[in-house]
């Protein structure tokens, strides 16, 4: 798996279903709590002006009554007035209360000339208030009025506030939730099953063929490009195989007919006892160059089968220079600086064959996280390619440095160059600018293919510049995320 591509999450997807429902039964409820709210507002100021009308009408009724009294005997006839729910509280024209028959037991003593139903009625002959008692949950309702003595006569009376008309009507609220929920359950899943009906009778062969609503329309559009892509990359990815092993049978008949060739001038007896030797040292040679040839093909396949890039996202572990497992190769922290200069001694032999000197400039502490086998190839084919395709006298010069954020390694040699047309195809399998040097010096072609993977791998990017006749410089780009 491509390490570039991030994981899907753990994640549960909710249901087509359980999403229509969300929708229907949150509309639902967020509908049923605005009318709860507009009934309770309506309800109470439908019984504030009920109240208020009662008590209008209750005082206009006990004021006639009053008036057909004398004076002294009013006293004595305010407590008929009074009843459970209606309280009568006669007051003098300085404010002091002549009688209260109270509510509940209680009784008012204090004076009450500065209540609002008190000053408008001596100012206007009648006046009406409402209080909120935050303790009892409760609204009480005043209608004074002045009699003609000057005393004033104030009616109240209590009801349940905005508060209290929700709570009554919380339990009928509740049923009818209840009730939402389940024919919102019913309506999300017949909903549901309309929606994906015509998705569960696609053509995935032919996804344009399909007729289902506009909506679904870009997701066809994508899984017909995709499908094609599919098509497309298995195609690319059958040429390739074919070409690939066209190329291996090529370049393993030459060797092996050279084998089968002195082998049977040995076998025979035609080969002179003195050119046997030399025979040999061919057969021995074309064998090293075979067992070449089937290492990088090895090293290819496994390349293309584990091919991948790093995450953004690592854990604190690797963060922390700790190692671990990816596939079959170990991750870690690997110094390019160490990796470049045991390449370089491995190769020392080789490059004395070649006359060719090879130099390392490194910055110290350069680390990239990765395969140590992989960059350790990646390394040595650049260097190994940069001697075999060099001048004689020649020299190749390799870089670890940082630039900016990323980590640069760079391999320049002094050698033949490669033309501009040629330049793109270079890290193709097999491809050969000069395939007449190339049987000179050796190799199996898969060289610059290997460096080519194993810089994907990394996520690293590659660049190349070349001059013919003034020699080569091939880049390996390492992000800041690969550190």
């Amino acid at each position: 798996m491509p390490l570039d591509k991030v994981a899907p999450t753990d994640r549960e997807v909710p249901s087509l279903t359980s999403r229509i429902f969300r929708i229907i039964f949150l509309v639902a409820f967020v509908t049923e709590l605005i009318c709860v709210l507009v009934m309770s507002l309506i309800l109470v100021q439908a019984l504030e002006r009920e109240k208020q009308t009662e008590l209008s009408t209750e005082a206009t009724a006990f004021v006639q009554t009053l008036k057909a009294t004398d004076d002294a005997k009013r006293a004595a006839l305010m407590p008929s007035f009074a009843t459970k729910n209606l309280r009568v509280t006669w007051i003098d024209e300085q404010g002091a209360v002549l009688y209260d028959s109270g509510i509940d037991g209680v009784v008012a003593t204090e004076n009450h000339s500065n209540r609002p139903e008190v000053i408008a009625a001596h100012k206007s002959g009648a006046g009406t208030a409402k209080r909120l008692s935050s303790t009892l949950g409760e609204v009480t309702y005043y209608h004074a009025t002045q009699l003609d003595d000057g005393t004033v006569l104030r009616l109240a009376a209590t009801q349940n506030n905005a508060l209290s008309a929700l709570r009554g009507l919380l339990v009928p609220a509740l049923l009818v939730l209840v009730a939402t929920a389940l024919i919102a359950a019913l309506i999300a899943r017949r909903l549901a099953r309309r929606i994906a009906a015509p998705l569960l009778t696609l053509n995935l062969d032919e996804p344009l063929t399909n007729k289902v609503y506009d909506e679904a329309t870009p997701l066809l559009e994508r899984m017909d490009e995709q499908k094609r892509r599919i098509a497309t990359q298995a195609k690319e990815g059958l040429a390739t195989r074919r070409e690939f092993t066209a190329n291996v049978s090529h370049e393993l008949k030459t060797p092996l007919t050279v084998i089968s060739g002195y082998a049977e001038l040995m076998q025979s007896g035609q080969a002179r006892a003195e050119d046997t030797q030399h025979f040999a040292g061919l057969i021995f040679s074309e064998a090293e160059h075979m067992q070449e040839l089937v290492e990088d093909i090895l090293i290819i396949s496994q390349l293309d089968e584990e091919e991948a890039t790093f995450t953004d996202e690592r854990r604190g572990s690797e963060e922390q220079g700790v190692s671990e497992l990816r596939g079959d190769e170990r991750i870690e922290l690997v110094d390019l600086d160490k990796l470049a200069s045991d390449c370089i001694y491995r190769l020392t032999p080789f490059a004395d064959q070649h006359n060719v000197s090879v130099s390392l400039k490194s910055e110290p502490e350069l680390l990239v996280r990765g395969s140590k086998r992989i960059l350790s190839s990646m390394v040595y084919n650049l260097c190994e390619n940069a001697i075999r395709y060099n001048k004689a006298g020649g020299s190749v010069a390799v870089e670890v440095a940082q630039q900016k954020e990323n980590v640069v390694l760079s391999v320049t040699d002094t050698g033949i160059g490669i033309a501009p047309e040629y330049q793109e195809r270079v890290f193709e399998r097999f491809f050969r600018v000069d395939k007449t040097r190339s049987r000179e010096t050796g190799g199996t072609g898969l060289g610059l293919s290997i460096v080519k993977h194993a810089a994907a791998y990394h996520g690293a990017e590659l660049s190349l510049t070349s001059s013919p006749e003034t020699g080569t410089t091939v880049s390996v780009i390492f992000a800041a995320n690969a550190q």
